[in-house]
């Protein structure tokens, strides 16, 4: 049926709301989250075992637990903050390169898809909003440096939201068995409550994109336009 301008731009401004709406967890497609959690879990699992017993994943210069760093090395790894300080070894072979490319796939697709998704419908139910959420989970990383690792206050800001953006330096990382355990830990919640921040700076994309009105040629303006062209030509006749 022919509808108005102002009839389309309705329309087009609710389904992007809906959109919108769907991506807030308001109107849930039937996402599992459990389901999701349990994947997450599993494949940490598999990645703490390859990196305990794959001999030349982990730097043979690190002291310390070999459980302990292929717990951290694991979620290090598969959350793609990828600090670098204790794995991958400098002597790492083929089947040991081989088997991180694999973990970075898997971290792509299960930490920064599903569990990401999750995150961004659970930020909602956080007294205070995304906001609060994200300070309270760098305060955490904060916290854990300075009183385990002995950071300055700075060093451990900076190093904090560091983890959370995934960027990872790998200037400045943990070097007791306590710290690795606990920032491993960290890093799980900071990136995706990291994600569910970045959420709504698309969301409030999509809306100023809704608000923007769309040009629609319809049959009434395509006719116009033509008698207009039609009229021009006569005068310059």
């Amino acid at each position: 049926p022919n509808l108005s301008l102002s009839s389309r731009y309705f329309l087009i401004n609710r389904a992007s709301m809906v959109q919108i709406r769907l991506r807030e967890g308001t109107l849930s497609p039937g996402v599992c989250p459990w389901k999701v959690l349990t994947l997450g879990a599993i494949v940490i699992t598999i990645a703490w075992i390859g990196f305990y017993n794959i001999e030349d994943l982990l730097d043979p210069k690190e002291e310390g637990s070999r459980l302990v760093n292929s717990f951290y090395c694991a979620i290090i790894t598969l959350t793609t903050v990828g600090f670098g300080d204790i794995c991958p070894s400098p002597d790492a072979g083929p089947f040991a390169r081989g088997f991180i490319v694999v973990l970075s796939f898997a971290g792509l697709g299960i930490f920064c898809g599903p569990v990401l998704n999750v995150t961004a419908v659970w930020r909602h139910y956080f007294p205070g909003g995304i906001i609060t959420l994200t300070s309270f989970t760098v305060a955490i990383g904060v916290t854990i440096l300075m009183m385990v690792e002995d950071f300055s206050y700075g060093d451990a800001m900076y190093a904090s939201v560091i983890t959370g953006t995934t960027i990872g330096y790998g200037d400045l990382t943990p070097s007791t068995e306590v710290g690795k355990v606990l920032i491993a830990l960290y890093a799980l919640l900071v990136v995706n409550a990291m994600g569910a921040l970045l959420e709504d700076t698309k969301d409030m994309m999509v809306r100023w994109c809704a608000m923007q009105k769309p040009t629609i040629i319809t049959e009434e303006n395509s006719r116009k336009s033509e008698t207009t062209k039609s009229s021009k030509k006569k005068k310059k006749q």
